[in-house]
Parts: structure tokens; sequence; C-alpha cells
């Protein structure tokens, strides 16, 4: 499973993300295992976790302090569901403690104008929300889409940038156009696809994943949303990064503070290790850097070019 994103800017913040030194500026941190939901795509079967845990507020605090010692950047709360969290709020609290640029990935089941208010009033610059369209979401969330529909407005008003993410296959490909449609009725910043590689043992022609693409690519651009960036290896856009871990650029954090390989691949036995433990490790940050980038080197060593799709 792999990302691409159309927007209507140029220039959105992606070359951020793409330093020459070519070491983590990003880190998703999965502050719950847990979510409500059980989409049926998705790589964690969150909504099946039969021990549920979530991060601690020390915890969290000092997976940061190591993040800031790393010079990331930008952080991604996500989950499961990050809004589940029991103390959700204090954790954005912790997060204000530190310069990190804030961005949120949700079901947007949960987003009212108390977790907009407060979201704002944190500094949260983006919320990357589940979005599969009026056809289809009923398939896929056990929620009700007009409840994530008026959060989207609510994100909006309060100037918070909204990506939707949206995963496609077989099952709804033909239909992208009036999904993102609805979408760019919202005013949503960022048009976001993923293809389900890697879900569940699956495997997907590349030249089917190259035509998805594309596919995506023709819908989001008649609604302007032509610039393109992609962390697909197989495919090309305004900006590329090939892979977000292959190219060293993000770092994935779990519940328990370990760091991991690329989370579409996190049930293949080979990969399942952790790199290393951002709360127990004694190493300096140097130290951490350089485990962190051998271990890409070596997974990606066969000229591999996505874990998940075992290629």
């Amino acid at each position: 499973m792999c990302l691409v994103s159309f927007s209507k800017i140029e220039s959105y913040g992606a070359l951020e993300k793409v330093c020459p030194s070519r070491t983590p500026s990003w880190c998703y941190i999965e502050i719950v295992n847990y979510c409500s939901h059980s989409c049926v795509w998705c790589y964690g079967d969150y909504g099946k976790q039969n021990h549920k845990k979530s991060i601690s507020l020390a915890d969290f605090d000092l997976i940061l302090n190591k993040l800031d010692l790393l010079n990331i950047k930008q952080i991604t709360l996500s989950g499961g569901e990050p809004l589940e969290h029991p103390n959700f709020a204090d954790i954005l609290g912790i997060c204000k403690n530190y310069n990190f640029k804030i961005n949120l990935a949700s079901n947007g089941a949960r987003i009212n104008q108390d977790i907009v208010t407060l979201l704002a009033e944190n500094g949260v610059n983006q919320v990357q929300i589940n979005w599969q369209g009026s056809k289809h979401h009923s398939n896929i969330h056990n929620d009700n889409l007009q409840n994530v529909i008026a959060g989207i407005k609510l994100l909006r008003k309060a100037d918070i940038q909204v990506v939707t993410n949206t995963t496609i296959g077989v099952y709804n490909i033909m239909d992208l156009q009036g999904v993102f449609e609805e979408a760019a009725a919202l005013d949503v910043d960022r048009l976001r696809v993923w293809e389900i590689a890697g879900v569940n043992g699956s495997t997907i022609k590349e030249e089917e994943i190259i035509n998805w693409f594309n596919l995506a690519k023709h819908a989001a651009s008649k609604l302007g949303y032509k610039y393109i960036l992609s962390y697909d290896p197989l495919y090309k856009g305004d900006v590329s990064v090939s892979c977000p871990q292959r190219s060293n650029v993000l770092i994935f954090v779990d519940v328990e503070g370990n760091v991991r390989n690329c989370l579409s691949c996190s049930k293949i036995d080979k990969y399942k290790l952790p790199i290393l433990n951002l709360l127990n490790t004694k190493l300096i940050p140097d130290e951490m850097l350089n485990r962190y980038l051998l271990n890409n080197k070596y997974v990606f060593s066969n000229n591999i070019q996505c874990l998940a799709r075992g290629r």
C-alpha cells in the first residue's frame, strides 16, 4: 500500500520532506493500537485488536524528545484512531512543548466542534480523513457519513487543512470521479489515494497499479487538483519520493515506542522485528539514525522497490 496525492497548489509542503541528506524528517506515531471501525482494507486490523493499548503521556513525551534529537520536523498522530485516546487533549498539550508541525490521521467519525477547537488551539496543521464517498462509505465505515462531512466543514471553517484518504481497488475505481467530486465540494486541500497491495497478503500487477493512479490523476485534474506528489516507486509525480521508508524520509513508531518497518508490511514475518525502541534505547541520536539507515539499506539491498508488494 502506498500513496499518491493531488493538490491544487504547486508548492504545498511536499518538498520540505524531501531533504537532500535523505535522513528522516517526518514521523508517524501510533498513539493507540485500536479503532472502533473495522475497515476491510486496513493493514493494521485495528478494529480486531484484542490487546488494546494507548500510549502513556510520559512515554509520548519521551518519544517526542527523542524525535526532536533526531531533528524530525513533522509528526502525524495516528493509530488506530487517535481521537479514541483517553487523554487526547493532553497528547496535544505535550506536542505544544516542541516545534513539530502536527498532523492528524483520523477516520473522521469523532470530529465535532469541540475537537476542532482543540486542534486549532494546539496548532494542528492538517487532518487526514478516510474518504470513500457516499456510494461506498457505509460498506467500509460503521458511522454516519453526514457526521464526517460536518467535521470536514468545521475543519475548513477553522482554516485547518483537510486531506481525504481514499483507498482504491476494483470495488471503487470506476466510481472515483464521483468520490473526488464530493470531496472537492467540501473544499478539501488535497485528494490522496492508496492502492491496497499488501493488505491481507494481496498482490496487484504493476500495470494495474499504474492504471489506477492514472485514472485517479485524470479524475483529480478535472477538478483542479493537478499537482502530484507520489510516494509510490512505480508512479512519477511533480514531486516523487521513492517510498517513504526506502528514501529514509519517514519513521514509523508504534504504541510501545518501537521504530518499525513500513506499516503496510508489518505482518510479514521477515519485517516484524522492531528496528529499535525509543523508550529504552541508550543510543545517542547519531547511533539511532545510523541503525535506522542501516536497516533500510539491508531490507532494500535486493533491489526491492516495495516491501508490501514483495518486490
